[in-house]
């Protein structure tokens, strides 16, 4: 861990002006309050030496302990999530903030007992100890109780600050995904397409007319779905490559692999995004035919095509950066993008949907 990280976990989103502050006011509150408590005629008799040792013991009582477990909470709020695995988080944090609360406790008594007043230290904690043990044990459970409860809360805000963020990004792939398919251009494309089969082959003509129909139908009606089962999406994908071979022809070859056994559930249109980004960025002509090819296991699905990248390209970006961030909502295995200059290739994971 480096020194900025140590920096970031001990303010906490807070300034050095505003921590000094705070171990200011427990310092003096502190000192204070345990002060009034625990002797007689405090800040009254006029026995000031003595209200000074008491004070700058309560008070170091209470700012060691205090700040001292609110940064172990930092700490292991760091490395445990409440979320993700709450009772290790409270296990770990309670046995280190235990072990920290006693070491310090004892280094503060022995200064204070044996070096500032002299006394046997150890005889003091015979006698005291029930002093020794209950203050460090509930200024403790002061801390545990309030720096729980605030790491617990913000972990709570963040969920749902997630969860927002990841409906309007699901919202925004939705949208992504349906334009991409209603768009003018591609309409305006297959609509070009079909003007030519008309005068040329009315039996395809009505074909690609059913296609497209199909293409549609299945855009709508899977459009607000997360998943959609793998066969499918393959009978959509086998729709829609028909329907860009009448308009490319031979240019564009397109070669889709799948294992017998091969089974699973992918998000809508997620395959035919990562076609449409081929087709978008790289020429395709007689020239310099695009080949795209999909293989498709019990695991994964991978993507691949050869490169010949267009030398104007009207693309944000956003559809790639949408599938990963939907593929990190739905899956703990990641999308892989490799790029080495001749192939690009992306692998999606397969996902399965557990029976409830």
């Amino acid at each position: 861990m480096t020194l900025k990280q140590i920096k970031d976990i001990l303010l906490y989103g807070t300034s050095v002006k505003q921590q000094l502050k705070e171990i200011v006011l427990i310092a003096v509150g502190g000192g204070l309050f345990q002060g009034l408590l625990l002797q007689d005629g405090f800040l009254i008799d006029g026995n000031y030496r003595s209200d000074f040792i008491v004070f700058t013991w309560s008070a170091s009582n209470w700012l060691f302990l205090w700040k001292g477990n609110e940064y172990i909470v930092r700490f292991v709020d760091h490395y445990y999530s409440w979320l993700d695995n709450p009772a290790r988080r409270f296990g770990v944090g309670l046995f280190i903030m235990l072990i920290y609360t006693i070491s310090a406790s004892l280094l503060i008594y022995s200064f204070f007992f044996g070096y500032v007043l002299g006394r046997d230290f150890v005889e003091e904690i015979r006698a005291n100890f029930f002093l020794f043990l209950a203050w460090p044990v509930g200024i403790t459970g002061t801390i545990v109780t309030l720096s729980h409860s605030r790491a617990f809360l913000l972990s709570w805000r963040q969920t749902a600050i997630n969860a927002e963020r990841l409906k309007q990004e699901n919202i925004t792939t939705k949208y992504e995904s349906l334009k991409n398919q209603v768009n003018p251009h591609f309409l305006f494309n297959s609509l070009n397409a079909l003007t030519g089969l008309v005068y040329e082959d009315q039996a395809r003509a009505v074909a690609f007319i059913r296609k497209l129909s199909d293409v549609y139908r299945y855009v709508l009606i899977h459009k607000d779905q997360e998943l959609v089962k793998l066969e499918e999406e393959i009978k959509f994908m086998e729709d829609y490559i028909y329907l860009q071979k009448i308009r490319f022809d031979d240019n564009l070859i397109v070669n889709m692999h799948q294992d017998g056994n091969a089974g699973g559930w992918v998000p809508p249109l997620a395959i035919q995004l990562l076609v449409e980004n081929a087709i978008k960025h790289n020429t395709v002509s007689a020239a310099h035919p695009l080949v795209i090819d999909i293989h498709i296991d019990k695991k994964q699905i991978t993507v691949s095509n050869t490169i010949k990248e267009k030398l104007s390209k009207d693309s944000t970006g956003i559809g790639l950066k949408n599938i990963r961030d939907r593929y990190k909502y739905l899956s703990e295995h990641p999308v892989i993008i490799d790029n080495d200059g001749h192939t690009f290739k992306i692998t999606l994971p397969m996902l399965t949907v557990e029976k409830s």
